[in-house]
């Protein structure tokens, strides 16, 4: 298991290299990183965290492969059952010749996005795999603050030194995909902050470990700190609130816990909170004429959110096939826009589009169903919450955000995430509370035997 940690680390710690110079020969690398370490860490799982894990991750490897058999499915041709899009039917008129359609315009995209989707979800389940142990879910936490510190250490950077490679060179995505990173970094490093305090509540029961957890306090406060500054360089109102709701979750948790508020205190920061949200959002004038996925875009061009709005008005309920925006943009544009990044500007309208609106919800609501997960492990757990807390912070963050820009579509994202969302679920149950549990009831089985047999 200790390749396997390393080799998860090694690729969190790639993220800002990535971020850089992302590319279908860099996607290639890591979904062949990706393979041996997933191999290596189901070879090695010891027997009883395979037993603890299972049950854990059954629910999510359910949940996520209903997108995954959905976009398999548009690829298939669906000849005489009024599902395939229209465009195959043109198609077979210009080559006079009869096609195959598919629900996807572009099989060959739909393919290829199905790879890298599956390729986050190994993240995820090799995340989960190490660390379903407590050492090792430290060292993924303090990797994915290390990498988002670097990624901040790179805006901060970018934006006094006046670069472009962020921005025109690598059009609006990649300043998103940055910004989205820094932002996951910023809810890990506080969580990691939050580990360094109650160590050093406990500091008297190992003094041994006090000077470490001086240099960890240290590193973390650091980390806080880049990444506060470079979300500050790209600061809008937009960005404020999200990053706020994101990290407001986390810390609400703390509270609740330390203050001992029970449910009905949760309930009433929870229904505060969403009240605001309404007020906020409901407040918002581009709501009113502009489609929801795309109301709260960032920085993006009139050009590209006008294009999308008329595929967005056309798009069918099934969606015109994963990765297939790009396939969309040239027959939708107007004569003389120009478009940096052929990338939907956000990841809502994106998935609204190509996965079909019912599915888009369907994945709105599993993401707020693990949210709940998350919280209630967190709040369940006696020690090591903060784990569960920014999984459940993370998944909030990712799910404005995929409203506000295009950034989760990147793969330098999707590491972080797939990194915290698999810690998170690993560490939502203590093993200790789920071995007492187990024992529980084999000795209330063993007691019904006994009374049967006497």
């Amino acid at each position: 298991m200790n390749s396997a940690r390393l080799i998860l680390i090694s690729l969190i710690f790639a993220v800002p290299t990535i971020l850089l110079i992302d590319g279908p020969i860099v996607q290639g690398l890591v979904v062949a990183v990706l393979s041996v370490g997933t191999t290596i860490a189901a070879v090695s799982l010891r027997q009883g965290e395979a037993g603890f894990l299972l049950p854990v991750i059954r629910p999510i490897v359910g949940l996520a492969m209903i997108p995954a058999v959905w976009m398999l499915f548009q690829i298939v041709p669906l000849d005489n059952t009024g599902l395939a899009h229209p465009i195959w039917q043109s198609a077979e008129q210009a080559l006079g010749s009869r096609i195959g359609g598919s629900i996807s315009v572009n099989p060959g995209a739909t393919l290829v996005a199905l790879g890298q989707y599956l390729s986050m979800l190994a993240v995820t389940l090799l995340a989960a795999a190490v660390a379903v142990d407590r050492q090792r879910a430290e060292w993924v936490l303090f990797a994915l603050v290390a990498a988002a510190a670097l990624v901040a250490v790179v805006m901060i950077g970018h934006g006094v030194m006046h670069f472009t490679f962020l921005d025109e060179d690598r059009g609006s995505t990649g300043r998103a995909q940055a910004r989205d990173c820094v932002a996951l970094g910023l809810i890990a490093s506080t969580a990691a902050a939050i580990r360094a305090f109650e160590r050093r509540e406990t500091a008297h029961l190992h003094p041994e470990r006090s000077a470490t957890t001086l240099l960890q306090t240290f590193a973390v406060c650091l980390a806080v700190m880049l990444c506060g500054i470079a979300l500050a360089l790209d600061l809008s109102g937009t960005l404020l609130f999200v990053v706020t709701y994101g990290l407001g979750m986390l810390l609400a948790v703390v509270v609740i816990r330390r203050m001992r508020l029970g449910i009905w205190g949760g309930t009433a920061i929870a229904v505060t909170a969403l009240l605001v949200a309404i007020a906020i959002i409901g407040g918002q004038s581009a709501i009113r004429h502009t489609d929801f996925t795309l109301a709260f875009a960032l920085q993006q061009p009139g050009a590209l959110i006008s294009t999308t709005q008329r595929i967005l008005a056309d798009a069918p309920w099934t969606g015109t096939g994963a990765g297939t925006f790009a396939s969309l943009l040239p027959i939708y544009i107007d004569a003389g826009d120009i478009v940096a990044d052929a990338v939907a500007p956000t990841a809502a309208s994106n998935a609204a589009i190509t996965l079909g609106r019912p599915m888009f919800w369907m994945i709105v609501v599993t993401v707020m169903f693990g949210i709940f997960v998350l919280l209630r492990g967190a709040l369940n757990r006696g020690r090591d919450s903060f784990h569960p807390a920014a999984g459940a912070s993370s998944l909030l963050l990712l799910l404005l955000f995929s409203f506000c820009d295009n950034g989760i579509l990147g793969m330098p994202v999707g590491i972080c995430a797939a990194g915290m969302i698999g810690l998170a679920f690993a560490q939502c149950t203590s093993r200790t509370t789920a071995q007492m549990g187990d024992a529980e009831l084999r000795s209330g089985w063993h007691r019904q035997a006994n009374g049967r047999h006497k």
